[in-house]
């Protein structure tokens, strides 16, 4: 990619892909020039746009017709020349008072952060094996079958049915008391072993219930289980869909891929704020004329995900904005709770 060194290109790109982001389809040379008030002729105008995609940052859609950002275009104005003007001060209010776990509150921003964005979210968890234990509690649904639920912080809950019999219902009492005395407030990760010590003599006894306690674990380990969407509706409207079969069915196997999302993000944004990849640079593998947006919050020592994806012509510095005021919102939500809980 070539760099605009010329300030009177760089202007107009940024102006170009502006227009184009609000209106959706490219303007004629002297309607521009009016608009944006410029000091220079519709010719003249029409000479740079010429240059600019001689360079690769603009292509016409069809013969004679104006001009319209490439990726490239979009990836330029992105790192060039929105990067200066973002302001990531915007306060708003608190919209997560009411919820009452982890998992309500990405829920809540999530359906927040799609409506106002109009694209389609993914907001993951954090690693849930890194959070402490803080209850385990057993709820006894007849003689013989009883729900384990493991109840972790910021509130967060992992459940499985256990059927056994009475003798196992009475071991997995047990069980139950001996693991909230001993390991409350200790990570999820750092007991495993020992809470697996503590039922194997019993496993003879009660195979199914040694069973059914390693399922829990393995749900605490399942990362699909750590990913809230929301707006796919938006995602149906965008007009790609409707003209590339291709483009929907690599939109629904990344939905259906959900530990692929976590181990992704989890691989390519750093601690530096947010990223944006446009079109070929998407990491999902998702076909062009597509954007992800995507940075992370911090819960102890586990990192979670925040993610919009939606076209190339989207609001970029809105919904770098949004993406800033959801992490504001987890970062209010965990603060609070910690607080609550000293």
């Amino acid at each position: 990619m070539r760099t605009i060194k010329n300030e009177r290109l760089h202007k107009i790109l940024g102006i170009v892909v502006e227009n184009y982001i609000k209106e959706g389809r490219s303007e004629g040379s002297r309607k521009i020039v009016k608009k944006y008030n410029l000091s220079i002729s519709p010719a003249t105008l029409r000479n740079a746009l010429c240059d600019l995609a001689d360079m690769g940052y603009l292509k016409s859609v069809y013969t004679s017709s104006g001009k319209v950002p490439t990726d490239i275009g979009y990836k330029y104005y992105v790192d060039n020349i929105l990067k200066k003007e973002r302001d990531s001060n915007a306060v708003i209010p608190v919209f997560v008072k009411n919820s009452d776990t982890l998992r309500t509150a990405i829920t809540t921003v999530s359906s927040w952060l799609s409506r106002q964005s109009s694209h389609f979210v993914m907001i993951t968890a954090p690693e849930l094996t890194e959070l402490k234990l803080k209850k385990i509690d057993l709820i006894n649904l007849d003689k013989t079958k009883g729900c384990l639920v493991v109840i972790l912080e910021y509130g967060w809950t992992i459940s499985e049915i256990v059927n056994t019999d009475e003798e196992g219902i009475l071991y997995l009492k047990e069980i139950v008391a001996t693991i909230n005395s001993r390991y409350r407030d200790f990570p999820i990760k750092d007991i495993k072993d020992n809470i697996i010590s503590e039922i194997r003599e019993k496993k003879e006894k009660c195979e199914q219930l040694y069973n059914s306690i390693i399922n829990l674990y393995d749900k605490l380990y399942d990362k699909k289980r750590r990913v809230a969407v929301s707006g796919i509706d938006n995602l149906l409207e965008m007009q790609k869909l409707h003209s590339d079969i291709g483009f929907l069915k690599s939109l629904v196997s990344l939905l259906e891929k959900k530990e692929m999302i976590v181990n992704i993000l989890s691989d390519v944004i750093d601690s530096s704020g947010s990223k944006i990849f446009i079109g070929k640079s998407n990491p999902f593998g998702l076909p062009e004329e597509t954007s992800l947006i995507a940075s992370d919050y911090n819960v102890k020592n586990s990192r979670g995900f925040i993610s919009i994806i939606g076209p190339s012509r989207m609001k970029y510095k809105q919904n770098l904005m949004l993406i800033d005021q959801a992490s504001v919102q987890l970062k209010w939500f965990v603060e609070r709770y910690e607080e609550g809980n000293r």
